[in-house]
């Protein structure tokens, strides 16, 4: 029957040691500066080369697809003859790397490669990828594995904040991104996907009042519901952060909480200021 692999995105942000305890296999978008191009691997641009560039040019970076190529070459790398990969990315209404892994799933006949569109992105991509790698320790089938993807993402849950407003802007990929970076008075928006697309939802006057909205949001959409898993990714705002989780866990209690530095591929398009939300609900 084989094995079953899973592999996901460096836009899902999905901290290195669950990507470790999974066995996810990752691929990994280039951040460019210009002509000059980076993978997004943690060693050839840290998080700290980040920053160091972005200050050197003055230029807000853009983001790369892996190619059909390099998809091969993953799946090739992780999986055998006969074996099954799920390869769970964010969605393609936002970006090309879905379109990429089918196009590689097309070159590798041997393996059976099953390609999802999460719709969302960050740790709401990422608790799927996890959620298919937890079935698949179990000994789940294909089928159930499938199944388990399908269940789990109407519970997922995301919500943005931005101080960095001319990422947005330039991101093209956020609706209302451009009036809320153009407004005369600056505000930290909040933003939620909407069928598969990231948008302004909110205008918030400070970086508190934009947390405590965030909080009463997620309260609406639980209904009553608990919170598994939720997931806190900061670009560079670990006391913020900080003082965010512990409104969290007092506010929502979750069951589980995933905190760490958000992926340089989302702070390509988010900014150095971004404050990041997974949810998965009861």
């Amino acid at each position: 029957m084989g094995q079953i692999k899973v592999v996901t995105d460096t836009a899902a942000s999905v901290p290195p040691e669950l990507v470790a305890k999974y066995g996810l296999g990752i691929a990994r978008y280039a951040v460019n500066f210009g002509t000059e191009s980076f993978v997004d691997d943690g060693i050839e641009l840290s998080v700290d080369r980040f920053e160091a560039k972005r200050t050197e040019t003055g230029q807000v970076p853009k983001t790369g697809i892996p190619s059909a190529g390099q998809f091969v070459q993953l799946f090739r790398s992780i999986a055998q003859p006969g074996d099954t990969i799920f390869s769970v990315h964010i969605g393609s209404k936002i970006s090309g790397i879905v379109g990429s892994a089918q196009m590689a799933a097309a070159e590798v006949p041997e393996l059976n490669v099953v390609v999802y569109d999460t719709h969302t992105v960050s740790m709401a991509t990422g608790f799927l990828a996890i959620a298919a790698a937890e079935a698949a320790q179990a000994g789940a089938t294909k089928d159930e594995i499938t199944k388990v993807i399908n269940d789990t993402r109407p519970r997922i849950d995301f919500l943005s904040t931005s101080v960095e407003l001319e990422y947005i802007k330039e991101s093209g990929r956020i609706i209302g991104g451009d009036k809320a970076a153009d407004a005369a008075v600056k505000n930290v928006p909040i933003l939620r996907f909407q069928d598969g697309k990231p948008g302004v939802v909110e205008l918030t006057r400070t970086h508190n009042t934009a947390m405590k909205r965030s909080i009463e949001l997620f309260r609406e959409t639980a209904a009553g519901r608990r919170i598994k898993k939720l997931a806190i990714s900061h670009a560079n705002r670990e006391e913020v952060a900080m003082k965010y989780r512990e409104m969290v866990e007092r506010e929502l209690a979750p069951q589980e909480i995933v905190f760490g530095q958000l992926g340089i591929t989302l702070m390509a398009h988010l900014g150095p200021g971004a404050l990041l939300t997974s949810v998965l609900y009861a």
